[in-house]
């Protein structure tokens, strides 16, 4: 019995880890695109410490969309939709992915699953001996 109580908490916890994930990620952008101004993702300065190690910020693939989204947590819309329109769509579903990351985990602890249960009872009665069923 100790061991189905360590194996459901092993798998909670496995769930709870799976399903923040990508709110994590999100929030992380999120964090981060408050954290940093559009000049200074384009100056390299989120870099960090990586940021010696390069003359000039080269920029990222989704460098548009990081000042686009810096841009749109800082109030200016304009810049953030001349950066990458598709800031419209992406900022909103990263709040999204937060939000229904956060309700997940929640949901996950409060009703707490059942993975080695053991299987109920039918819910229709079964047919005794004898009985005929049409």
């Amino acid at each position: 019995m100790g061991s189905d109580s360590r194996a459901e908490r092993g798998m909670t916890s496995f769930l709870v880890f799976i399903v923040s994930l990508p709110g994590l990620a999100a929030g992380l952008c999120l964090g981060l695109s408050f954290a940093f101004t559009p000049v200074q993702i384009a100056g390299g300065e989120h870099l960090g410490p990586l940021q010696g190690s390069f003359v000039e910020c080269a920029g990222c693939a989704l460098c548009g969309m990081s000042r686009a989204f810096s841009a749109f947590s800082h109030g200016d819309f304009d810049a953030a939709m001349a950066f990458n329109r598709g800031v419209s769509i992406g900022y909103p579903l990263a709040w999204l992915c937060v939000l229904t990351s956060i309700f997940c985990v929640w949901r996950t602890l409060r009703d707490r699953p059942r993975f080695f249960a053991a299987q109920r009872a039918a819910p229709y009665p079964t047919a005794q001996e004898g009985e005929l069923h049409v």
